[in-house]
């Protein structure tokens, strides 16, 4: 838990993402399309720009390996790469036709892969290529793949939120629709999915997951806070 003692340009905070550069630094974003770095050991913040989006900022996310730069996304239907050193000036950004769930880096930072609600994942290799400015951006059509995934949720289900394995930073999972119920794999270098996780315990839809850091172990929830865990090869009960 942090906080800040100034006040942040927007009704609430939406989601946050550790800034690579320093661990004592986080970037903010708000109901409203904020943005902001905030430093917790002297609960302040380094700049807050009110105007990020338009709408509310779905997801947030600090570059793993490029000091400064972040990338955002918005029910404004907007992907925008900043940098932290100019806040207010994005380096580019990428349009799409409907909201973004989000945009996450691998680990390694060569990929981006962006959640549309167009029933759409978009696969973009070397994102931050120095081709790439404000005035000439990434759009949907860069991306190396552009793979069709049913992302609608709807109401009461949690949005899907891929992740990549820390371990294997060509390989991501997310949730899907589809029955029986299960976790989709899908390699970065094809766009294929590659495998999928199922049990006969998992009997709904796995919105979050996310890989153990070191081990062969995966942990997927449902909206309603039922957590399944999965053991891989090597990873035997004891």
């Amino acid at each position: 838990l942090v906080a800040t003692d100034e006040k942040f340009q927007d009704s609430g905070f939406t989601c946050a993402s550790q800034a690579a550069h320093s661990p004592d630094n986080l970037y903010l974003a708000g109901h409203e399309g904020s943005t902001g770095l905030l430093d917790i050991r002297s609960r302040t913040l380094a700049w807050v720009h009110g105007e990020a989006h338009g709408k509310k900022v779905n997801s947030i996310e600090a570059h793993p390996t490029r000091e400064h730069l972040f990338v955002s996304s918005s029910t404004d239907r907007a992907v925008t790469l900043w940098d932290d050193r100019k806040p207010k000036k994005e380096v580019w950004t990428i349009a799409h036709t409907n909201s973004i769930n989000n945009a996450t880096f691998n680990p390694t930072g060569d990929h981006l892969l962006i959640t549309c609600q167009n029933h759409m994942l978009y696969l973009h290799q070397d994102p931050i290529a120095a081709k790439f400015t404000a005035s000439n951006p990434p759009d949907v059509t860069t991306a190396q793949y552009r793979i069709k995934h049913n992302n609608n949720t709807g109401r009461w289900l949690s949005k899907f939120w891929p992740t990549w394995d820390p371990k294997h930073p060509d390989a991501f999972v997310i949730g899907s629709l589809e029955q029986p119920r299960r976790i989709e794999v899908f390699s970065a270098s094809s766009g294929f999915q590659i495998a999928s996780v199922r049990s006969e315990w998992m009997n709904s839809v796995q919105s979050i997951n996310q890989f153990h850091p070191t081990r062969n172990i995966l942990v997927g929830a449902n909206s309603s806070g039922r957590v399944h865990f999965y053991r891989g090869p090597g990873e035997e009960r004891k």
